[in-house]
């Protein structure tokens, strides 16, 4: 009788496992981790983009940018071009306003995402 006791729990405990496996699935997907991400990229970006309009006047200043950032400045205004700065500071300000629309974003799905957190652990009540 042990032994048939035992094999049922063992079967009850895998069972439970693999249910329990399939729910954090659900709940624990990566999608938290990528916000978080993207909020620390984002941060980054906004640090970046300050220092390049703060230093844009400083003579023979080279800016420090992102490949996607690089590639959309150069083709707007070559940098051996004297109208460079104008151009760099103009970019650099759009770009910050942009960025701070995709941070401000990321944090309200992340902010979202814990609601449903919440809700999901106290069956939908306050």
């Amino acid at each position: 009788m042990t032994v048939l006791f035992k094999t049922i729990v063992i079967l009850f405990i895998s069972q439970s496992l693999i249910a329990q496996t399939d729910m954090s699935s659900i709940l624990y997907d990566n999608s938290v981790q990528a916000l978080e991400e993207a909020v620390k990229k984002a941060g980054r970006k906004h640090a970046l983009y300050s220092y390049n309009i703060a230093n844009a006047t400083t003579p023979d200043f080279e800016p420090i940018l992102y490949p996607e950032d690089q590639a959309e400045l150069e083709s707007m205004a070559p940098m051996d071009r004297e109208y460079f700065q104008k151009v760099l500071i103009e970019h650099m300000s759009t770009s910050l306003a942009r960025n701070r629309n995709f941070h401000a974003a990321y944090l309200s799905l992340y902010k979202k995402k814990f609601e449903i957190y919440r809700q999901v652990a106290t069956l939908g009540k306050k």
